[in-house]
């Protein structure tokens, strides 16, 4: 049995994971308090809850007594890691600042998690009092709900140098139907997708999306926890760690492992390995998409002569919904986020292929850049769409 213990703050270093045992269950017999343990997994989130020490205190910032607080979960709500930061502003045009600090200096994929209820206003979102967020001054997100719940709201990518940022969150109004002017927030999404050149394919992986049937789960999709089963990719010819050959280019296959084993595509520039360093007319993609469709979006071919070419990655179908005909592979089955198999869903992925100057010798591939894709719990297949391009594996197809 897989259990799921939800999200921590860990600093670096060596931690204790206690296990109590807290009673036993009628039917157990023999040594009913027994317990066993299998495996730990542990991957880092791009999630900071509001109480988290990367997120500074919030601070009000229009001269009234509005300070923000935390507020536990209550009527009916449950937020992530226990809590939700509390804006009781009473008019518009009130803020609260939050100071965020980031490791490095990278492009990231911004969002957050907005609570709405039936007193809940319209909010606007700026970084460092200049950069207003997905034309939230023109569109507000509206919190108000009837009944309670919860908004996820990405904004796209900014650059931001390593350090401190400031996040302002200014109520600029309400629904006609609110009775309020408050704002609650669950947690901010804060990823780095920096465009910089990776040492290899597998060094840029950054989703884990193979699942071992009955053992260990994986999250290709980024919000279900459902991902590719590595026994039913063995069986449709497309093993982990293989070597196939699909309309002339050669792909090894991802192991399955613990760790990642695809690209979500965010713009990272990828070189190919010197043996795959060749005069080609095209580069080979195995790829899926998770959310939906992906778009077609621009990528770049670096030749070792130092010139580039531009090529459209073609729109991708969704892993499970995806048209059959057209799919390279067609699984019989997915597996879920405790690994247990899903007959009823086929996967499926697709060979797509950028075409490339077959006179000079590829070098390195710049994939699309999907932004707030990545970002967990978004799944968002209108606007804005939040399908996330994965790429499972990259090769040439030689000129001759």
């Amino acid at each position: 049995m897989y259990q799921n213990l939800g999200g921590a703050y860990l600093t670096a270093g060596t931690h204790t994971l206690t296990v109590t045992v807290v009673g036993t269950n009628s039917a157990s017999t023999g040594n009913r308090y027994m317990a066993g343990i299998d495996n730990v997994f542990l991957e880092p989130s791009n999630q900071i809850d509001i109480e988290s020490p990367l997120l500074a205190q919030a601070t009000d910032t229009s001269g009234q007594n509005h300070t923000p607080v935390p507020e536990a979960n209550d009527n009916g709500s449950s937020w992530r890691g226990g809590a939700q930061l509390l804006y009781p502003a009473t008019a518009a045009n009130q803020a609260e600042n939050l100071t965020l600090t980031v490791p490095i200096e990278a492009d990231y994929a911004l969002g957050v998690n907005l609570t709405t209820r039936p007193n809940y206003g319209t909010l606007e979102f700026t970084v460092d009092n200049t950069t207003v967020l997905a034309g939230t001054d023109t569109a507000p997100v509206d919190t108000y709900s009837a009944t309670g719940s919860w908004i996820y709201r990405p904004f796209g990518s900014l650059h931001l140098t390593a350090g401190t940022h400031i996040l302002t969150v200014t109520v600029t109004g309400k629904n006609t139907s609110s009775s309020g002017f408050a704002a609650g927030i669950d947690y901010l999404t804060v990823a780095a997708i920096n465009n910089m050149t990776a040492a290899s394919f597998g060094a840029a992986m950054n989703n884990h999306g193979i699942a071992v049937d009955g053992t260990t789960p994986a999250n290709l999709d980024l919000w279900g926890g459902n991902a590719f089963s590595s026994a039913a990719l063995a069986a449709a010819g497309y093993a982990p760690g293989s070597t196939v050959t699909v309309s002339g280019s050669t792909f090894t296959m991802p192991a399955a492992t613990n760790g990642n084993d695809n690209i979500i595509a965010d713009g990272q520039t990828i070189p190919l390995p010197t043996g795959q360093q060749v005069k080609a007319n095209a580069i080979g993609l195995l790829a899926a998409s998770t959310c939906g469709t992906s778009p077609a979006a621009p990528a770049r071919i670096t030749y070792t002569d130092g010139t580039t070419s531009q090529a459209i990655v073609p729109s991708v179908p969704d892993f499970v919904y995806g048209d059959n005909n057209s799919a390279t592979a067609v699984l019989s089955y997915i597996d879920n986020s405790t690994a247990v198999k899903m007959p009823g869903r086929a996967g499926k992925f697709y060979a797509v292929y950028l075409p490339a100057d077959p006179t000079k010798t590829v070098a390195k591939v710049t994939l699309p850049y999907t932004g707030t894709g990545q970002l967990t719990n978004t799944c968002n297949t209108g606007t804005p769409i939040t399908a996330a391009l994965h790429v499972l594996a990259m090769a040439p197809r030689p000129a001759t």
